[in-house]
């Protein structure tokens, strides 16, 4: 039947992923990352909006901008390879994105709304350079690793491991902002 096609065709990919390290590797970081970003992303307008007193057109901007950083991210990834190790890589991406995170929380700190929106663009700009060198690196790591045959599967299977830990997180960072305030998970999420 056609369940227990898709049945074997998932397990199949689940299979491949487990027996090749790298690949398990990349997948439960990527899952421990989706957690913090399902957190992020949760309490980020809020965050902005509530905490940094940016008004929705500002936020609005800020994420624009923010994502330049992710297009300079991507455009710097062979260059930062070229220099490191895949690990060491993908280790610095994750550092870069979480230190973006962090400053976002240490936005209000300097006191003034000029100083408070250039943390903000900073932070996401940051942030999302760092997310941008980690996303070409793990999906080519993943598209050089499986066979051609099993790439569809085992995407679909790394996807499934790594993002479905972002529903999670974003009950935890909703969670944790109500239970510790915006800049205490803001930077727990960023140092995680």
């Amino acid at each position: 039947t056609g369940s227990n096609n898709w049945f074997s065709l998932v397990s199949l990919g689940f299979r491949f992923l487990f027996s090749e390290p790298r690949l398990l590797w990349l997948g439960i970081c990527g899952g421990v990352s989706n957690l913090m970003l399902g957190g992020f992303i949760t309490i980020l307008s809020i965050f902005m909006i509530r905490s940094l007193s940016l008004e929705a057109w500002v936020f609005g901007t800020v994420l624009a901008i923010g994502a330049l950083g992710g297009v300079a991210g991507a455009l710097m990834a062979g260059r930062v390879r070229a220099r490191l190790p895949l690990a060491q890589t993908l280790l610095l991406a994750e550092f870069i994105g979480g230190l973006g995170v962090i400053v976002i929380g240490l936005a209000n700190i300097g006191g003034s709304a000029a100083s408070t929106l250039t943390m903000a663009l900073l932070g996401m700009f940051v942030h999302s350079i760092g997310m941008g060198v980690y996303n070409v690196h793990s999906m080519s790591t993943r598209q050089r690793l499986a066979p051609p045959e099993y790439l569809g599967r085992v995407t679909a299977s790394y996807r499934l491991l790594s993002h479905g830990a972002i529903p999670l997180g974003a009950i935890l960072g909703g969670l944790s902002m109500d239970l510790f305030g915006g800049v205490t998970t803001m930077d727990a999420i960023g140092t995680l």
